[in-house]
């Protein structure tokens, strides 16, 4: 979860493996978000780690790929808010460490990520108690299976992407 604060992600976990996955799609991410978390080496280490893994996984068997999700047991408001919070730091994380995703990510993969984004901003964890109806089980069950499908378009058009904007922040004085 440190990294995770110092990006400004938050401390979801469902929005750090988004952001893990994200990584394990680009070559090198891991060493590009050190400077996010150089205060903290032991961060650092975790996270190549956890992208080590994820990276080993997605590329084992694509079929197979499955993000961090709130458990089937959850309340759906609970768990549509998890897939929300995936889709934000998948995407977040590619909007950080690449300048221009939209030239790595065209035609299908494009679109799934444009609509990996509008996911995120759409699902927001709700009220676990609120009502909901039988269907919406189902569209949530759909929308889980898309969101899976999208990412791993998306990933496999970043694959081989290398981070590209982790450079220090301009000085006030130094002109654009």
């Amino acid at each position: 979860m440190l990294l995770a604060l110092h990006s400004g992600l938050g401390e979801d976990e469902h929005e750090l493996d988004g952001l893990v996955c994200a990584c394990a799609a680009m070559e090198d991410a891991a060493s590009g978000l050190v400077r996010i978390v150089e205060a903290h080496p032991r961060g650092v280490q975790a996270l190549e780690q956890l992208i080590a893994q994820r990276r080993a996984a997605l590329d084992a068997d694509m079929a197979l790929f499955e993000p961090l999700l709130a458990d089937d047991e959850d309340p759906l408001p609970v768990r549509a808010g998890a897939l929300g919070a995936w889709c934000r730091g998948f995407t977040g994380t590619v909007h950080l460490l690449l300048a221009a995703p939209q030239q790595l990510l065209q035609g299908s993969a494009g679109e799934a990520f444009e609509d990996l984004q509008r996911i995120g901003g759409t699902l927001q964890a709700d009220d676990p108690a609120a009502a909901y109806e039988p269907e919406d089980e189902d569209a949530y069950e759909e929308l889980h299976e898309f969101v899976r499908v999208a990412a791993s378009l998306a990933y496999e058009a970043l694959r081989h992407a290398r981070p590209q904007v982790l450079d220090a922040p301009a000085s006030p004085d130094t002109d654009p």
